[in-house]
């Protein structure tokens, strides 16, 4: 079966850049999930809307530029599927919010860190940017 790779992400240049990293080097399917307005922050839930229970949990997914507080009770159903799960963000008060099975690459908001900055340094961690 063909790896499906599932992103959320806000949908202005921090969250497009960080998803757009994330996806450097996966192979795969891609879907997306995206807002047409930055007031929009019920992406995580709108997955669940338009996915499948099986589909989501024979996907890896990346949400990029959502803060976890808006979120939280659908992050916590999708933790629940066999997806593998990446959060990256900047704008969480708290990031240790998220709940087991998702991997947790949020940082508190202090001006300098951006979405896109968490998403390269994880990328050249995981050796997927190609030099």
């Amino acid at each position: 079966m063909k790896q499906k790779n599932i992103v959320v992400y806000d949908g202005d240049g921090d969250g497009t850049s960080g998803a757009a990293i994330w996806l450097m080097n996966r192979e795969g399917e891609l879907r997306s999930v995206t807002n047409r307005q930055k007031n929009d922050r019920s992406l995580v839930r709108r997955l669940f809307d338009e996915t499948t229970h099986e589909e989501l949990g024979n996907s890896t997914i990346g949400i990029f530029d959502i803060d976890i507080e808006s979120n939280l009770p659908a992050v916590e159903k999708l933790a629940r599927t066999r997806a593998q799960i990446d959060y990256v963000d900047h704008h969480t008060k708290n990031p240790n919010a998220l709940p087991n099975g998702v991997n947790n690459y949020c940082k508190q908001d202090d001006r300098e860190t951006t979405t896109a900055r968490i998403s390269y340094e994880l990328a050249e961690r995981q050796g997927r940017l190609r030099t």
